[in-house]
């Protein structure tokens, strides 16, 4: 146990997290190319492939997760999902949901009692484990990076770089540098941070 701490860093992935990514990029036009910075297992890649329910709207999707949420304010429940045609998660040390012993880091990450979180990550690692997002392994505030992975995206589709819950984890050198570089790039920027 102590190797593995020393070995990994702590890498959060919660799938609860595409509930409102989902709600954006229900609004962008697609298809669309989705990179996520921060991805750990690729887990919030995956909104086309989960089921909604926000408040009392009708169910959105179908499959083995299910992200139960409510919405405030002048919002509208999204009526479609994302077209995703391409996604690729970048992180420092990303994880692969076929492996079982990063399967089992992730799934330890829960905090103790958080049976639904635990459920909802568990299927989520399935439905990546089936199949597998490019996975890149590096530091997205780095000259090149994003930039080399918007360039590897399908001509036709809307890139969209995604940072759901990694920013204030990044030190403030490297965020500021990271969001420099996404506002430079041809993509959109969705952040839940």
């Amino acid at each position: 146990v102590l190797a593995e701490c020393r070995d990994r860093s702590t890498q959060t992935n919660e799938p609860l997290r595409c509930a409102p990514l989902t709600l954006a990029l229900a609004r962008v036009r697609g298809p669309i190319a989705l990179i996520e910075v921060g991805a750990s297992a690729g887990l919030c890649l995956y909104p086309d492939r989960y089921a909604y329910r926000y408040g009392d709207a009708d169910a959105l999707g179908s499959g083995g997760v299910e992200l139960v949420t409510e919405l405030r304010g002048d919002v509208s429940a999204p009526t479609r999902l994302p077209e995703i045609v391409w996604r690729v998660g970048v992180d420092v040390q990303p994880r692969d949901a076929r492996d079982p012993r990063d399967r089992a880091w992730i799934s330890g990450l829960v905090w103790p009692g958080e049976t639904e979180r635990a459920r909802r990550i568990d299927a989520a690692l399935d439905i990546a484990a089936a199949d597998p997002p490019l996975m890149v392994a590096a530091d997205a505030s780095e000259p090149g990076v994003l930039e080399d992975l918007v360039g590897r995206a399908p001509s036709g589709a809307t890139v969209v770089i995604t940072t759901p819950g990694v920013l204030p984890h990044i030190p403030r050198e490297a965020r500021a540098r990271l969001i420099r570089t996404i506002a430079d790039l041809p993509a959109r920027w969705i952040t839940i941070d």
